[in-house]
């Protein structure tokens, strides 16, 4: 039997976007439109190989960029995880501070905030987690101004692992469908060799 891997490219074929995430009953492939060859084109393993392997690039390269900004996006969302950290972290100074009303201000020169073991200036953090301390200008800024911005940020950070799972559904899909074009190329080739075998018998 032909095995995919063994005839070199061929000119290319357009598959079209056939729904391959359903169970495909073989018989329905071979007499249906996609593999309906009865004028003067022969099937043959050749032509369902350069087929299989078309669909597989096709599908290798959605994986590749689905798995790209899988990872783009939970960069993002680990980063916007790090500034929530942190400007809770100050959230919490400013309080220990007695700054309660949300009109109220506060200075971040100078304020030293602890994270975990680690302890520096509060315009170090937020220049650790890609935050200009410019933007907390001294005596300009109010709690209300902070609390806002944290609010933002986990919304930010929600939206970004929403995403992350939906990249992962579309990323579980194309894997499936891309199993389902391998294991319907190879029943194809098996049922042409069946049935060329039947026809050398019976000569």
């Amino acid at each position: 039997m032909t095995s995919i891997g063994s005839i070199p490219p061929t000119a290319p074929m357009d598959l079209g976007e056939e729904d391959l995430s359903v169970p495909v009953d073989i018989s329905e492939i071979w007499n249906g439109p996609i593999f309906n060859f009865e004028g003067d084109i022969a099937l043959n393993p050749e032509m369902i190989l350069h087929m299989v392997r078309r669909r597989l690039r096709d599908l290798d390269t959605q994986i590749s960029g689905a798995t790209d900004e899988l990872e783009q996006n939970t960069n993002r969302a680990e980063l916007l995880a790090r500034q929530q950290q942190v400007l809770t972290a100050i959230r919490g100074s400013v309080g220990n501070d007695g700054v309660i009303d949300p009109q109220d201000t506060f200075d971040i020169e100078g304020r030293m905030i602890t994270i975990g073991n680690e302890t520096k200036l509060a315009s170090a953090w937020l220049e650790s987690v890609g935050l200009n301390p410019t933007d907390f200008p001294r005596g300009g800024t109010t709690l209300q101004d902070l609390d806002a911005r944290i609010d933002n940020i986990k919304t930010a950070a929600g939206r970004a692992n929403s995403g992350n799972e939906m990249i992962m559904l579309r990323i579980q899909t194309l894997t499936q469908q891309r199993s389902q074009v391998i294991q319907l190329g190879t029943s194809l080739i098996k049922k042409l060799d069946e049935s060329a075998n039947s026809i050398a018998r019976n000569i």
